[in-house]
Formats: C-alpha cells, sequence, structure tokens
C-alpha cells in the first residue's frame, strides 16, 4: 500500500493511520508513506502508539526519479483527501502516476473521483472504516486489484497522455 504527498491533516494520512490499523493483523500487506511536512512527528507517533512500527515505513526525501520504481513496487496506491473550508484536493498528480504506474487506487469523493472516474475505488471523507474495508477488498482480490491497475493505466493513456493534453489546449 502506498500513500505519497505532503503530510499534512488534509491529505486525510491520519484516516489512513486509523484505516490501517483495522487490518493491523493480517500479513499481506504493509505501508510506505513518501513525504514530508508539518504533521511528519505527529504522524510517527501515531503510528507507534497504534503499534504499527513493523509495518508503516515513511520515507522523507526520494528523488523524482526514483518515484516510478516505488509506484511499480505498490498493488494499492490511497489518496484519502479531507475538505476543510480553505482547501479541497485539486487535480491529483499523483492518482495519474499511480494509475500509470498500474496501481490500483483508492481516494475519496470530489475532484478526485473525477481523476480516476469508474477504475478508481472512491470512498466517502472522514470514514476510516470504509477505507479501511476498501483497502480489505483489494488485498482480498488480486484479480480486481490488477483489474482496476490496467484499467487505470489504460484511462490514463486515454485522458492523460501528455501529448494529447498539450494538443487540446492548443486547440483552445
Amino acid at each position: 500500500i502506498l500513500f505519497v504527498g505532503r503530510l499534512v491533516k488534509e491529505k486525510g494520512i491520519y484516516d489512513l493511520i486509523e484505516a490501517i490499523s483495522k487490518i493491523k493483523n493480517r500479513d499481506d500487506w504493509e505501508l510506505l508513506i513518501v513525504g514530508d511536512g508539518p504533521e511528519r512527528e505527529s504522524l510517527k507517533s501515531k503510528v507507534q502508539s497504534a503499534k504499527l512500527e513493523n509495518k508503516v515505513k515513511i520515507v522523507l526525501n526520494v528523488t523524482y526519479s526514483k518515484m516510478p520504481g516505488i509506484y511499480r513496487d505498490a498493488d494499492i496506491f490511497v489518496l484519502p483527501s479531507v475538505s476543510t473550508p480553505n482547501w479541497q484536493e485539486q487535480f491529483g498528480m499523483v492518482l495519474v502516476e499511480a494509475m500509470a504506474s498500474g496501481c490500483a487506487v483508492i481516494t475519496t469523493r470530489g475532484s478526485p473521483e473525477e481523476v480516476v472516474g469508474n477504475v478508481g475505488v472512491v470512498v466517502p471523507e472522514r470514514d476510516p472504516m470504509v477505507l479501511s474495508n476498501s483497502i480489505i477488498g483489494l488485498l482480498s482480490n488480486k484479480e480486481e486489484r490488477e483489474k482496476r491497475g490496467k484499467e487505470g493505466r489504460k484511462r490514463v493513456e486515454k485522458l492523460f497522455d501528455a501529448k494529447k493534453v498539450s494538443l487540446k489546449i492548443e486547440k483552445i
């Protein structure tokens, strides 16, 4: 399971930790968090208090050139963003990068839902139980996970290919 992003509350990182704490007794997963931000120390404390240190790894500084390999090593990508009165997840380039790499994607409603379309698993914001169940569903069903990963890759090639997007912008 992979999360990539700024370590801020709005990215839903605490919901993700709560969701995976419900599955900590399963042996078939580990979570890699790639990013840095103001919630780093608090997030580490949350991981420790949930007794997840052996299942969750936080990596702070990864060069962009190494990110494709990190995405390819993941089976599931999760971006459980949470809207606030002053902020809402926008496009979510990490979603496109994850889908391009063949990851099954779980995200929240709103703009991220528009990016993943019907190939991603979309969950309500601030609902760690539904998020946990969605993660379990993909962990438990390799065929579904791989199918969503392949469909995500096709979606990226169809809608987010740089050449196609630049031609659309040129026409505008």
